[in-house]
């Protein structure tokens, strides 16, 4: 009889420890930016543009690189907020960025595929900010930047 409820005992700690570990992780599992920035302005900095619902998404500049992909300025009216997105034609790697004059600066690297389609982090839009794409292949470096906006 013992150690029947002994075997009960430690099946319901089990059981405890399982549903508890379960909760645990559904919880942390989450992403930081689920939902859509607070309020518009700074505190879209660093949200990922894919993830906040932002709306109203215009193109401030396209600037065609070097035969090897379409690099964007993009803006969203309700998050005044402003992020670089990159389109592969091609299958080199390299890194895109997003940079504003006051030193704030988001960077991503490229798989290097045809196809691919990146994007950085949201910078707010009330500061000048520029997108840049960065490659070296054969021995030569391309880098190009839109215009400051």
């Amino acid at each position: 009889m013992l150690n029947v409820s002994r075997r009960q005992r430690a099946l319901r700690w089990f059981a405890a420890i399982v549903l508890v570990s379960s909760s645990v992780s559904v919880v942390s599992a989450a992403p930081a930016h689920a939902a859509s920035c607070p309020s518009p302005g700074s505190s879209c900095t660093g949200w990922d543009p894919n993830t906040t619902g932002c709306t109203g998404i215009s193109n401030l500049e396209e600037l065609p690189h070097g035969g090897v992909g379409l690099l964007q300025l993009r803006y969203s009216s309700s998050c005044r907020a402003a992020w670089a997105r990159w389109t592969s034609s091609d299958s080199r790697g390299g890194i895109i960025s997003i940079e504003s004059t006051d030193g704030i600066e988001y960077q991503v690297n490229l798989a290097g595929y045809t196809g691919e389609v990146k994007w950085t982090r949201m910078i707010d839009f009330s500061k000048t900010v520029r997108a840049c794409h960065f490659a070296y292949f054969g021995g030569q470096a391309l880098w190009a930047c839109t215009g400051w906006h």
